[in-house]
This record gives C-alpha cells, structure tokens and sequence, in this order.
C-alpha cells in the first residue's frame, strides 16, 4: 500500500512539473524530452531502492534517488513560479534560468549529504542533574551503512568521536541497510568506540526491514548490547542513570507507547535520571508522563530539503531537529549521522555527530 501512494503522490508531482514547467520551457522537444527521461526514475526510486537496493549497482541507486531529489526542487521552484504568475507575467527566461538553479541545488545537496558529519555541541542545564561533573554523550543514528555510505566513512566517523572522549555513545538506530551477511565486517568496526560508560544501541525501523532478529543476534555476539525495551544501570560519579532503550520495530504505535516505556523501565530506582534512547520522537509526548529526563532520537533526518522538511515535521508530530523541553523533560532529535540511500539531499541541514554535556544549575 506504502509504494502505491508514494508511486501515485510522486506521478502527481511529476505530472505537475511536466505541465506547468517542461510544456513551458522554449527549448526544442528533443531537449524536453532528456527532461522528462532524467526525472522519469523518480517514480520509481522508492521501490528500487527498498525491493532491489541490493541487487542493482551503485550508479543505478544513485540515479533513480538523484532523479527524485531533481523532481523535488523543480516541483517546488515550479510552484513558487506559478504563485509569482498570479503577481505579474513571467519572462520566459525565467523557466530555463529555474532549471539550472535546480541542477545546481540538486548536485549541492547531494554533494553536502556525502560530507562527514560535523560535531554539533549541545548543552543542558538543569538543577534535576546531581553528577559532580558533566556528563558527555555523543550520539549517533542514522547511518545507513550499505545505502549511501560504507565502512570507510564508518572509520572516519568513529575516529571523529573517539576524539571527543565521551563518557557515553549511544547509536538511536537505523544503522544498516542490508543483512548482517552483507555488512557484518562494517558493523565490527563499531568495537573501535570508546567510552568508559559504554556503547549503546537501539534499533530503528530499518533493521526491522533488514532481519532484525538477526541483526540482534549479531551485535549480541560480538559484545555490543542492543537496548530493546530494558534498562541498564550507570553510575557516573556519583549520579545514578537508568539508561532505556524502547523499539517499536518497522512502525511507531502510539497505543503500545505507554506500556512499552513502563517496561523499559521496569526495575530501575526512581531517583535514577531517566535517559530514553528512542529511535522515533513522536514517543517524546508520552515520555514525559515516565519522569523521562532525556530523549535521544533519531529518524527524522532532520528534514534534508525544503519543502520535504514540512512533510517530515508533520509526519513527527511536530519534531523535526534540534532540542525539544517539556517541564522537567528533554528530548534531542538529530539531524542524522548519515543519511538514506533513498534520498540523499541536504539543503539546510547537515550531517552531525552530536555531542550532548549536561550540566548541573
């Protein structure tokens, strides 16, 4: 049902863009027609990027996702276009000078989301932290390791965070996009983290759609543990932390968020500080009823574009990137350490390790 929407919404736009901008522009028909072929794949991208990712070559990946992020910019230049139409005439000029403008947005954005991840520093002052000496997290999530990026990128993001000492990693999912017989060797780099609290994992919905069972027993095999709806106890100097994982596999159920967030943590004390490693923000609106000091999430991607950061923002009830309080309760959403192979385009937003210190007031 999923790629039957995607495939009908993405006609919509492309035949939109057909109409109201290739129809228009004063270039030869051989010209629009070479248009047409290149933004053709953008119908398409999402289900060969998801049912045959793995078995067509790179190139081709990066052509039907690079057709879709093209589509994208000209349906909202195009748009835009068609609202200042209603102001005063449009040169024709205008048309062809959108089309470049939109090739060189689409070969920044894609370039920008190839970058390494910057550090983006994040400080929380709160009189609920009793530790004698901030704490240092850095999180990640949102690899995507086997579409986009690979095990190359994977050592130089690890070698980026070890040099920032932390105290706790923690990864909030979506690492893979393959089967554990495909990317086993890029995952085992992940033992080269260090932090003296450990390394922690949750899964987001994409290991669901790559043999999560698998994947779980993988990371359990080589000494990594994978938090799905438990706790574990830390200590740091002196101030106790009830660090829970919850996972809602391939989907967020806004029903099952309660009861799963009670057993998370289920057995910690009460004077703990709550920390919440959830893959989907939307669980943030529940958290702060489970005495949640902090959130860490993921998946939103930060938005990548406009206008798809509007879609993104509404589809996550309201979050989107950066630092979220509520009362007493923290939520953190990251713009993503990688990005998916499906769409990979960032115009406004970056790649980021996040190193995240919270003090006490």
């Amino acid at each position: 049902m999923f790629f039957i929407v995607s495939f009908l919404f993405m006609s919509l736009i492309f035949g939109y863009v057909e109409w109201r901008f290739v129809a228009l522009l004063a270039w030869p028909m051989w010209a629009k027609g070479i248009i047409s072929l290149c933004l053709l794949p953008a119908l398409f991208n999402l289900w060969v990027i998801l049912f045959y990712g793995d078995l067509v070559p790179n190139w081709v990946s990066k052509l039907f996702s690079g057709s879709m992020v093209l589509l994208v910019f000209l349906f909202t230049a195009t748009f835009l276009t068609d609202m200042f139409r209603l102001i005063t005439p449009v040169s024709n000029i205008i048309p062809k000078l959108v089309f470049f403008l939109c090739i060189g947005l689409t070969i920044f954005s894609v370039w920008n989301a190839s970058l390494l991840p910057m550090v983006k520093k994040v400080e929380i002052k709160s009189s609920l932290w009793a530790g004698q000496k901030p704490l240092k997290i850095v999180q990640l999530t949102d690899f995507h390791i086997g579409q986009g990026f690979d095990g190359k990128w994977l050592e130089q993001v690890i070698e980026k965070t070890n040099r920032l000492n932390p105290d706790l990693i923690v990864i909030t999912g979506d690492l893979i996009d393959k089967s554990p017989v495909e990317l086993g060797d890029e995952m085992r780099k992940l033992l080269s983290l260090k932090a003296p609290l450990g390394v922690y994992i949750v899964f987001g919905n994409h290991e669901a759609y790559h043999q999560g069972e698998l994947w779980r027993e993988f990371f359990k095999k080589i000494g990594l543990p994978v938090l799905k709806n438990e706790n574990i106890s830390l200590d740091f100097k002196g101030q106790k932390i009830a660090l829970g994982g919850i996972d809602f596999g391939a989907n967020y159920q806004e029903k099952k968020a309660d009861e799963l967030l009670e057993k998370t943590f289920a057995g910690s004390d009460e004077q703990d500080m709550r920390i919440l490693l959830a893959h989907h923000p939307h669980v943030f609106k529940k958290a702060t009823k489970h005495n949640i000091f902090l959130q860490l999430s993921g998946h939103t991607h930060g938005g990548m574009i406009f206008p798809v950061d509007l879609i993104v923002k509404l589809s996550n009830k309201g979050f989107l990137r950066g630092l979220y309080k509520k009362d007493d309760s923290y939520l953190y959403v990251s713009n993503g350490t990688g990005l998916w192979g499906g769409f990979p385009a960032r115009f406004g937003s970056f790649n980021e390790i996040t190193l995240i210190e919270i003090f006490g007031k």
